[in-house]
């Protein structure tokens, strides 16, 4: 499932980007790349950093849920890979936005502030994680990092999340984590195929 939406890619797809009718691609990134919100379109990525590129058909709109025909095979790739873009294809690259971003993390949302607490609140979960994961700080102010003590793997839409110390979180804080079976970063497949499989619940984004 998707990591992040872009900014774009919200855009796009409030505008003139439909998931069913718009020829939308994915393109498989190299490691070594760096990440930026800022990127809005796909010629702000290098090509040299885009080792193959599939377009999705059986394209799916289920209650919010956009997904795509699994798997996505990306042929003839050399060098280690370490996320996916979403992009919908206009014909011209400098007009191309960027959807979302796949790169097994997903983003976390503190949903309710708490000071010295354990449990907390946060929006619905974007994936499964692991009850012992660890959360990094993307944005906000609240702990620079959260251990997980769960008890058992939190799933794909909870919002109640604990702990294993106190902890001050606050509102609108996202976190970084990653999901179980992300499958990333995925390695060199010495000129072979890589394959990612979308999952049957989840898909590709979530909006």
């Amino acid at each position: 499932m998707v990591s992040l939406i872009m900014p774009s890619g919200k855009i796009a797809l409030a505008g003139d980007t439909d998931w069913l009718t718009s020829t939308i691609k994915a393109t498989l990134i190299a490691s070594g790349y760096t990440f930026n919100t800022a990127h809005d379109r796909i010629d702000d990525v290098t090509a040299g950093f885009r080792l193959s590129t599939v377009t999705l058909t059986g394209k799916t709109d289920t209650n919010g849920v956009l997904s795509a025909s699994t798997p996505l095979t990306f042929s003839s790739v050399s060098g280690a890979s370490q996320g996916i873009y979403l992009w919908h294809d206009t014909g011209v690259e400098s007009t191309s936005p960027l959807i979302g971003w796949i790169d097994g993390l997903i983003t976390v949302t503190i949903a309710t502030s708490s000071t010295g607490q354990t449990g907390f609140r946060v929006d619905p979960l974007l994936g499964a994680i692991l009850s012992n994961a660890v959360l990094t700080r993307l944005t906000g102010t609240g702990a620079a990092s959260i251990t997980l003590n769960n008890g058992s793997n939190a799933a794909f839409g909870d919002r109640a999340l604990t702990a294993n110390a106190n902890v001050t979180v606050n509102v609108g804080d996202t976190y970084s984590v990653p999901v179980v079976n992300g499958g990333f970063p995925l390695a060199d497949p010495l000129g072979g195929s890589v394959i990612y499989n979308i999952n049957s619940t989840r898909g590709l984004i979530y909006t």
